[in-house]
């Protein structure tokens, strides 16, 4: 995974012991009732402790009791258990929101057709799952950034179009985000961008 910041502030992973970036890091918090959760937007209040974003990592944080040990505190097995599936919907829900954000700003191009023609602008491509194998093959020939999460009836329902298939984010900001949580996404649910 390539988490592309020079200025970024620096962490330390509580499983590995290595600084990164914190877009390279996953972010839990201590809550004031004493429980554990995600914080994908590193700003929950709260006691916080990183884990490097790989599955791995993750499972060594929470099945050798490293992110119980950094928090402090006893994780019952079942919240242990529903963890990761927590956080891919934490950030397929967030992924949505942003993406959702780019088009209103519009910084979000549809379809197969503008997403050609305002391909210089592009930074990266999200496909539907059930996109059809031609149009899959077009957009791969342009070399750009491509994911694939979500089918097309799960993105038209959150961005108000029906058969949205193929969205181009275009470079800047939001771009940058988006890939973010892609990256952290596919590496909770072993899905490899496109």
């Amino acid at each position: 995974m390539s988490y592309a910041s020079s200025n970024a502030p620096i962490r330390t992973c509580c499983v590995t012991r290595a600084e990164h970036p914190k877009a390279a890091l996953w972010r839990f918090v201590l809550g004031p009732d004493g429980s554990v959760g995600f914080d994908p937007l590193h700003k929950a209040p709260g006691r916080g402790v990183y884990v490097e974003a790989t599955r791995a990592t993750l499972q060594q944080a929470l099945q050798k009791g490293q992110l119980a040990r950094a928090l402090g505190v006893t994780i019952p097995p079942e919240t242990l258990q529903q963890l990761p599936a927590q956080m891919a919907a934490q950030l397929k829900n967030l992924l949505s929101q942003q993406v959702g954000l780019a088009k209103r700003s519009s910084q979000l191009v549809l379809g197969v057709d503008d997403v050609k023609a305002q391909r210089g602008k592009i930074g990266l491509v999200l496909l539907a799952t059930d996109l059809a194998p031609r149009p899959r093959a077009e957009i791969e020939r342009l070399d750009l950034p491509l994911y694939t999460v979500g089918d097309k009836a799960w993105w038209g329902d959150r961005l108000g179009q029906t058969n949205t298939a193929v969205m181009g984010v275009k470079k800047g900001g939001f771009s940058s985000t988006v890939q973010t949580l892609l990256l952290w996404y596919s590496a909770l649910t072993l899905e490899s961008p496109a």
